[in-house]
């Protein structure tokens, strides 16, 4: 089986690039479609807030289901590059499918089953990432960047082609993901860690992960991060149906704007974790998340109040769900980082973002205007007081010395 290389050595360059790939092509599949999904829903096939809520709600309810399990068998059947081939070859069947849908119900069913096998890749590839870096705190930010630069280039097809309110970024999606599937096999080997140790049911399902709650700084970032998943799935179900209403001019990329700022601050992350430690940076990624949501609820056009709250979008998420990723890794011992990994998605992804879900689609069908326009001054206060409570959070909890990667308590 091989290992990562010591730690404090630097990463082969032919490694680093496949990896950059695997990153990039992660989130460009993803980023084509899932963004101007609401649009699309909203504005052409005429789903309410409550519909468009729930198919986005898919990926929360696949994340308190799959990723868990996915991580277990990462960690203790299968090779996981090839697990990665399985899903994202189903998936994108899948994707194929849904984009010929125009009924709720034919669209639910298919985006809830595309998302249980979505969910899984974003906790195993980070683990195969960090397995194969040399030094993961300070090289896995870097490749997450690049995922993120995918993101971005997704959003800026969809458009400079002005393909929002249709269902080709789903068909794009849907074909890309069955050349990431073979793109997947080509990784390098990941097979489960074998320590010789003999472990009941509960390992291999996984549930050894929840033993890292009794560590003080992993549970404070899970907690926080959960409590964010509400102004995240705002953004994510209602960011680009807002900004139409607003009449900003090509909402799929402009959306971008806070993945651009994403990139900076992955490229940061290493030296803020290394200058301030984990704690300081969750704190300035908290700020970041209520200051957004205010100036989201001040924008009454494509103003100033909008392209700052859209400029921060990138501080929050940075530096708080990716910095997460981090606190997984140097926490959770070598034999269950995938099942950690996929503990932490179960946790955000799953009830995090169902919690975020639901409260938006509400949200949206409560503050709806009678001519069927839309109060967003009075939405965007919700995810601003979750995005304030989980700033108190951060303030409250006693703080914990951060350890140096590989040091964590197993």
């Amino acid at each position: 089986m091989p290992d990562a290389p010591a730690q404090g050595t630097r990463t082969s360059g032919s490694i680093q690039l496949r990896l950059a790939a695997l990153l990039l092509g992660q989130y460009l599949l993803w980023g084509i479609w899932f963004v101007s999904l609401g649009s699309w829903l909203g504005a052409t096939l005429h789903f309410d807030g409550g519909q468009i809520g729930m198919i986005y709600g898919t990926f929360a309810i696949a994340g308190m289901l799959s990723p868990m399990l996915g991580g277990a068998a990462a960690d203790r059947l299968a090779h996981t590059e090839r697990i990665l081939a399985l899903l994202h070859g189903i998936g994108g069947v899948l994707l194929l499918v849904a984009s010929t849908q125009r009924s709720f119900s034919g669209l639910y069913t298919l985006v809830l089953l595309y998302a249980l096998c979505y969910l899984p890749t974003l906790a195993l590839v980070p683990s195969l990432a960090m397995r194969h870096l040399a030094a993961p705190a300070r090289e896995y930010p870097k490749l997450r960047a690049i995922g993120t630069v995918g993101w971005i280039v997704g959003g800026l097809i969809v458009g400079a082609f002005a393909l929002e309110l249709t269902a080709v970024p789903m068909r794009i999606a849907g074909v890309m993901s069955l050349l990431f599937a073979g793109y997947c096999l080509t990784l390098p080997a990941t097979p489960p860690v074998r320590d010789g140790v003999k472990r009941g049911i509960g390992t291999l399902l996984g549930f050894d992960a929840l033993g890292l709650m009794r560590d003080p700084l992993f549970a404070s970032f899970l907690l926080v991060n959960v409590a964010l998943c509400v102004p995240n799935q705002f953004y994510n179900a209602f960011g680009s149906l807002y900004l139409i209403d607003l009449g900003a001019p090509r909402p799929a990329s402009l959306l971008t704007i806070g993945q651009a700022t994403e990139v900076v601050v992955l490229l940061l992350l290493p030296r803020l974790h290394q200058r301030l430690g984990l704690r300081p940076v969750l704190l300035l990624g908290s700020a970041a998340w209520a200051l957004r949501c205010v100036l989201f609820s001040l924008a009454t056009s494509a103003g100033i109040a909008l392209y700052a709250g859209l400029l921060l979008h990138g501080v929050a998420y940075g530096c708080t769900f990716i910095a997460g990723q981090l606190v997984v890794h140097e926490r959770a011992p070598a034999h269950m980082r995938a099942a950690a990994q996929g503990f932490w998605a179960v946790a955000t992804m799953g009830i995090g973002n169902y919690a975020g879900v639901w409260l938006a689609g509400a949200s949206v069908q409560r503050f709806t205007t009678d001519n069927a326009g839309h109060n967003w001054s009075a939405t965007w206060l919700v995810p601003a007081l979750f995005s304030a409570m989980a700033l108190l959070g951060v303030l409250l909890t006693v703080r914990v010395r951060d350890v140096p990667p590989g040091h964590a308590r197993a």
